[in-house]
């Protein structure tokens, strides 16, 4: 994700897209479908919120 580190999971309850802000430091963001059958938005949602919040990081080197 413009070049950090990133891992995308999707599970029953929803989906997490966590990636590295620094060596110590991560960002996760997290989608949950109070209905199962929404589960499929999951991932997509979790991309653009994690879209969004690494647009408003410090740059990677």
């Amino acid at each position: 994700m413009n070049g950090r580190k990133a891992l995308e999971v999707q599970n029953a309850l929803g989906c997490t897209v966590a990636f590295e802000v620094s060596e110590h430091a991560r960002v996760l963001a997290q989608m949950a479908m109070s209905q199962p059958e929404n589960n499929p938005q999951a991932c997509p949602l979790a991309r653009d919120l994690a879209v969004r919040v690494e647009a408003l990081l410090p740059k990677t080197r």
